[in-house]
C-alpha cells in the first residue's frame, strides 16, 4: 500500500518537474525578483502593523507616550499624525509592491505559454489523422500551453508568499516566542491533515484517468443507442432509468464521485489551517489576562493577531496553489508526454483527458 502511494506521488510529480525543468531556467531572474519583492512587501506590511502598536497603546491610555519596544516619543498631535501617516504609507506601499509582484507573475504566464506552444507544436506534426492533428494544434496552442504558464505563475506566487511567511513568522517569534511556537506546533498538526487531503486529491486524479476511459465507453454506447432511435422518441422511462443507474453505479458514477471527492478534499485541507485563527482569537487574550490588565496589552494583542491572520492567509494561499496544480495536472501531463515522445500521449486531443475540459485558471 505504501509503495503504491509512493509510486502514485512519483507519477503525479513527474510531469510537474518536467515542466519546471523546461521553463524555470528561462525565468531565473524573474523568480528571484519576485522572491525579493515578496520580502519587501512583507517588510512594509510588518512595519505598518508594528506602527499601530503605540497608537493603540496611547488610544487606550495604557501609555502616555508613543511606545514601541525600547523607543518612546511624546504623544503630541504632530507625532500622532506622523505615526498615522507612516502606518498608512507603509500599508499602501505593501499593496503596491504586492500588485507589482502579481503583474510580474502574470508575465510568466504569457512568456511560458508562448514557449510551450512553440515546443509543443514541434511534437504534433506527426499526429494523424488530419482531424486529430487540428485538435492537437488547438489544444497545444490553448489549454496545454496556458496550463504550463499557470504552473510557472503558481511557482512564482508561491515563492513570494513563502518569503513573506518567513518574515511574518520571524516577527511573531519576536512578539511572543512561546505563543508562536505553540501556533507552529498546531499548524504542523493541521498540515498533516492537509497533506492527507493533497494525497487524496493526487490519488483521485490518478484513479480518474482509468475511470474516464471506462466511463466514455458507457457514454458512447448510450449515444449509439440514442442515434438508433427515431427523433420523436422523446425521453422514455427506460432511458431515464438507464441514465439513473449509470449515475448510481458503474464507471460514470465512480468518476462523478471521484470529481466530487477532489472538490471536498480541496476545501477540507485549507479549512484545517483556518481553524487556527478563531482559537487564537480566544486563547491569546485569556493567556494574557492572568499576568495583568487586558487594556495594558491590547496593542500587542491586536498587532499579534493581525500578523497571525496574515500568516494563516499565506498558509491558505500556498495550500490553494498546490490544489490548483492538481486541477491543471492533466495539461501538464500532456506537455510532458509530448516532450518525452510518449505514444500515445495523454492529451485531450487523444480522447483520454483525466478530467473535464476546465479553464486552467478557474477558481484562482
Amino acid at each position: 500500500m505504501i509503495s503504491k502511494r509512493i509510486a502514485a506521488f512519483g507519477d503525479y510529480f513527474a510531469p510537474i518537474l518536467c515542466v519546471l525543468r523546461s521553463f524555470a531556467p528561462m525565468h531565473v531572474r524573474t523568480l528571484v525578483r519576485i522572491g525579493l519583492l515578496g520580502v519587501l512587501a512583507s517588510g512594509l506590511n510588518a512595519a505598518g502593523y508594528l506602527a499601530l502598536m503605540p497608537l493603540i497603546g496611547f488610544a487606550t491610555k495604557a501609555n502616555e507616550n508613543l511606545v514601541l519596544g525600547p523607543w518612546s516619543l511624546p504623544a503630541g498631535a504632530t507625532g500622532l499624525l506622523l505615526l498615522i501617516g507612516l502606518a498608512v504609507a507603509l500599508a499602501i506601499g505593501a499593496l503596491e509592491v504586492g500588485y507589482l509582484n502579481y503583474r510580474s507573475a502574470l508575465t510568466l504566464v504569457r512568456d511560458t505559454a508562448t514557449e510551450a506552444a512553440i515546443r509543443g507544436l514541434g511534437q504534433v506534426r506527426s499526429v494523424k489523422p488530419a482531424g486529430r492533428r487540428r485538435r492537437a494544434v488547438n489544444d497545444v496552442l490553448g489549454s496545454v500551453s496556458f496550463g504550463c504558464g499557470i504552473l510557472m505563475r503558481q511557482v512564482a506566487s508561491g515563492l513570494a508568499e513563502a518569503m513573506e511567511l518567513v518574515v511574518f513568522i520571524g516577527v511573531l517569534l519576536w512578539l511572543s516566542p512561546a505563543l508562536t511556537l505553540a501556533f507552529l506546533l498546531c499548524a504542523t498538526v493541521a498540515g498533516l491533515f492537509y497533506a492527507r487531503s493533497v494525497g487524496a486529491v493526487t490519488g483521485a486524479i490518478v484513479d480518474n484517468r482509468a475511470l474516464a476511459a471506462r466511463a466514455r465507453d458507457d457514454i458512447k454506447t448510450l449515444a449509439a443507442d440514442l442515434d438508433a432511435e427515431p427523433e420523436d422518441a422523446g425521453t422514455p422511462s427506460a432511458l431515464r432509468e438507464r441514465v439513473r443507474l449509470m449515475y448510481e453505479a458503474g464507471p460514470v458514477a465512480e468518476l462523478m464521485e471521484g470529481k466530487l471527492h477532489i472538490r471536498r478534499e480541496s476545501k477540507r485541507g485549507p479549512m484545517m489551517v483556518e481553524y487556527l485563527f478563531p482559537v487564537a482569537l480566544v486563547v491569546f487574550p485569556l493567556l494574557v489576562l492572568p499576568g495583568g490588565h487586558l487594556t495594558d496589552d491590547l496593542g500587542p494583542i491586536i498587532v499579534y493577531l493581525l500578523f497571525l491572520r496574515k500568516v494563516i492567509g499565506l498558509l491558505q494561499g500556498l495550500a490553494g496553489q498546490m490544489m490548483l496544480v492538481g486541477r491543471i495536472h492533466p495539461l501538464l501531463q500532456c506537455y510532458a508526454d509530448l516532450q518525452q515522445g510518449k505514444s500515445p500521449a495523454r492529451c485531450p486531443f487523444m480522447g483520454n483527458a483525466a478530467d473535464e475540459n476546465l479553464d486552467p485558471d478557474e477558481d484562482t
